[in-house]
């Protein structure tokens, strides 16, 4: 008798064990794993949002640059008639405003 009774016991103390650590892991898996879907998505859209600035900053940046390009060839057109500008003599002209733009942008 004393036999069924300790198994008994041993059993009543497992199922007591089990049922503790169910109670207690289960919520707790139950946060850890919301957190890291909530941890995830907030992740992923910064990520996308540091993209679409980069990609704005870029798409700016090309758009200055060939701003300044079309500005550079209306100054051209307006100084220069098109039977000069097709003879090809101003290819130095050109070189030389090129030059004289860069070594003012590393001065000023």
């Amino acid at each position: 008798m004393e036999e069924r009774d300790g198994n008994r016991y041993r059993s009543m103390f497992r199922s007591l064990v089990t049922r503790m650590i169910l109670v207690s892991m289960v919520p707790l898996a139950g946060i850890g794993g919301a957190n890291f879907l909530l941890f995830y998505h907030l992740n992923r859209s910064v990520v996308l949002e540091q993209h679409a600035n980069f990609l704005r900053y870029h798409k700016e940046s090309v758009e200055s640059f060939l701003g300044s390009l079309v500005s550079e060839v209306v100054s051209l057109a307006h100084q220069y008639s098109l039977e000069e500008l097709k003879s090809g003599t101003l290819e130095k002209l050109y070189r030389i405003n090129r030059e004289e733009a860069a070594s003012s942008r590393t001065w000023g």
